[in-house]
Order: structure tokens, then sequence, then C-alpha cells
């Protein structure tokens, strides 16, 4: 799995976006807070390498095996 920063969107954009991949149901906005209660424990660790690597301007590479 690889996380890429997208940038942001305006609330506009953020609006009109709509799923277009039949696996996505939906889309949703969510605190840091609600993201780790929500996602699996494996998908919160990357979401959480990706903001720090975010913060710092840094690329990160975590290899798990």
């Amino acid at each position: 799995m690889f996380v890429f920063d997208g940038g942001a969107v305006t609330p506009r954009v953020a609006r009109e976006l709509r799923p277009r991949d039949p696996e996505l149901q939906s889309v949703g906005w969510y605190t840091l807070e609600q993201a780790a209660r929500l996602l699996r424990e494996d998908v919160w660790e990357r979401t959480r390498h990706a903001l720090y690597a975010l913060e710092d301007k840094a690329s990160v590479y975590r290899y798990r095996q």
C-alpha cells in the first residue's frame, strides 16, 4: 500500500467528490481521532506515518514482512 499527498481541495471540490471505484461506497471527512478508531490497526499505522512524513516534509519507506 502506498500513501500519496494529493494536496488540499477546495470546499466545492470536497462537496462534489463521488466514489468511482465499485469498492468504495462513500466519501467521508474525519478527525484524526475518529480515523484512528475507524481504520484497521495496520491502515491507521500507515496513515499515521504518512501524516508524520507530511509534517516533516520527507518521504518515508516502511517495509513490513
